[in-house]
């Protein structure tokens, strides 16, 4: 049965010490009464940063190198997957796993009375969470009214979710695999159209959710602001399953049991819910 290598093991197949810094620091722990991590860092050879890299590839917590992919530091989970928002993120996606049957194949909508950019950074993290349990993934931007996610993933192609809808290409063409992820893809919004409503009907989103529900484990739509249009409750419908995004300081209970009830009524499951300062 293979094991998985220590901390003190990794330290040392990558050089990061040597077999005499080795000792020095087991000595340290044992003296100090601090753990390995704790004694690596006191005696300056290894910093915060380095220990948290190595323990985040034990537990597949791959993290991106910022100078290599360059995109957007929005993106907490590829570059600080051990963050408070990180954890918050993966404790949502642990629960939210135990209430889908088998723990994958599911559409879920990111939707609450938040600002727009908290709702696209939890559609985004969460994402990329769900990617790094080796799960198929796709992120689709059917934020229409204020699409962000092609900039944070630096994309630049003007093909997207608009031009699937309304039927100019197939789903195949506007899916993008991201580099850097383990097995993460985009959907960005494209070019919008003046009236944005127009794109999102309930049809062709059923019919583009269709289509990628046979290629992709977990699909993650992010929506549109709840105070400017009403497609995010559309799209949560056709998903058939939402976590809502609630924002502290912003967000209002009555608020929240108003959008639950809403989105209970017209059959749509909610997952779970987020707080965002």
């Amino acid at each position: 049965m293979d094991t998985q290598p220590t901390l003190e093991n990794l330290m040392i197949e990558r050089k990061l010490i040597t077999p005499e810094d080795l000792a020095r620091i087991r000595a340290h722990a044992r003296s100090s009464e601090v753990t390995f991590q704790k004694a690596a860092m006191d005696l300056k050879l290894a910093t915060r940063d380095t220990i948290e890299e190595l323990v985040l590839s034990q537990f597949d917590y791959p993290t991106l190198d910022a100078k290599e992919h360059r995109y957007s530091g929005k993106l907490a989970l590829a570059y600080e997957p051990m963050s408070a928002y990180g954890k918050a993120l993966r404790r949502l996606r642990s629960n939210l796993l135990r209430k889908i049957p088998g723990g994958r194949d599911a559409s879920i909508a990111v939707l609450g009375p938040a600002r727009s950019e908290q709702v696209s950074s939890v559609a985004a993290n969460l994402a990329i969470a769900l990617s790094q349990l080796g799960q198929s993934t796709l992120l689709v931007d059917s934020n229409l009214s204020k699409p962000i996610l092609a900039d944070w993933f630096r994309h630049e192609e003007e093909v997207g979710l608009v031009s699937a809808l309304l039927n100019h290409m197939h789903p195949s063409e506007v899916i993008t695999r991201k580099e850097g992820f383990q097995d993460l893809s985009l959907v960005p919004s494209g070019l919008v159209p003046p009236n944005p409503t127009d794109a999102l009907n309930k049809h062709a989103l059923t019919a583009l959710n269709s289509y990628v529900s046979e290629h992709f484990d977990m699909r993650i739509f992010n929506t549109p602001p709840l105070s400017e249009v009403t497609s995010a409750e559309l799209i949560a419908d056709v998903c058939g399953n939402a976590i809502c995004v609630i924002e502290e300081g912003r967000s209002s209970y009555d608020q929240l049991h108003a959008l639950v009830h809403t989105l209970r009524k017209q059959g749509t499951r909610v997952l779970g819910a987020i707080v965002r300062k």
